[in-house]
């Protein structure tokens, strides 16, 4: 006898007591053949016999509700077996990486600081910084010019396309979850449907990821290009040398290009009308403050 059946009269007979007293009190005759053939058949084709049981005449609703009830028992405590049982056959594997990217082996770190999980039939073990690294940079990613081009989930060690099965271990298992991972679960890991649906989030990330990491060696010149895009936009306000050669902080030279970044590569039109005259007017303002400081 198989697990299923076993779990079903595991059920039936524990509930035994309990379902006699119900049957009883709503003068309906007890028949625990009747919750084993059911339950039997639920273990395939579980909604075609589903619908089967919810429309034969022949049962009381009161019987239809009794076996729903142990069939959501049984369909429990079958699936938590089955996921010891998984654990444990997957703890007895050999893993194909003894050591996490950084060559730093599993055996320093602490169990909760990685997971296992099997692609195809080999087992690896991956930290849950690194694959929440690998997922960002493959669902985020975009070139040159900003447009994204989110790529499938790939396991770093083959270069093979995790599965959809796999992908939805890992969205159980990761302890945090990047957020587009989360709407890439939500339209079933189809990277077309998740592009179309995230498109301005994703513009908006990636605007924020170059700002962020732009070495400070490159700010200037940065700053420059952004002053001759938008020259047309200042030249009243008397431009000087010395905002072209950066007379200004770095987190001020930061936010400068985010306001420049959004109005170059936003996809919400009004976002760019709005970003553009707030750079504008925090240039002015640098213009004057810098010929006030001159004049005094």
């Amino acid at each position: 006898m198989n697990m299923w059946k076993r779990i079903c009269d595991r059920i039936i007979q524990d509930h035994d007591t309990q379902n006699r007293e119900v049957c009883l009190q709503h003068s309906i005759h007890y028949c625990s053949d009747l919750y084993t053939y059911y339950l039997y058949l639920f273990e395939t084709k579980k909604a075609y016999h589903y619908d089967f049981l919810n429309k034969n005449i022949f049962l009381p609703d009161k019987q239809k509700q009794i076996i729903i009830d142990m069939y959501e028992k049984v369909t429990t405590y079958y699936c938590r077996v089955r996921k010891c049982i998984w654990k444990y056959w997957v703890s007895k594997q050999l893993s194909c990486n003894l050591s996490d990217l950084g060559f730093t082996p599993f055996s320093e770190l602490s169990p909760k600081k990685y997971f296992q999980l099997m692609d195809g039939k080999k087992k690896y073990i991956f930290t849950h910084t690194e694959m929440y690294n690998i997922i960002e940079s493959s669902l985020t990613n975009a070139d040159s010019h900003l447009i994204a081009n989110p790529l499938s989930i790939k396991n770093p060690y083959t270069g093979t396309i995790f599965t959809i099965p796999v992908l939805y271990h890992i969205y159980f298992t990761l302890k945090h979850l990047p957020l587009f991972f989360i709407q890439y679960m939500r339209v079933g890991f189809d990277l077309t449907t998740f592009l179309l649906e995230n498109e301005c989030g994703l513009r908006q990330y990636n605007i924020h990821k170059k700002i962020r990491n732009l070495p400070r060696n490159e700010l200037a010149n940065e700053i420059r290009y952004m002053i001759v895009d938008i020259y047309s936009f200042i030249m009243e306000s008397e431009v000087v040398e010395d905002i072209i050669l950066l007379k200004c902080d770095i987190s001020f030279s930061r936010e400068l290009l985010t306001h420049y970044y959004n109005y170059s590569y936003s996809l919400n039109p009004y976002q760019r009308l709005c970003e553009c005259k707030t750079l504008v007017q925090k240039i002015k303002n640098m213009s004057n403050k810098i010929h006030k400081n001159i004049t005094t």
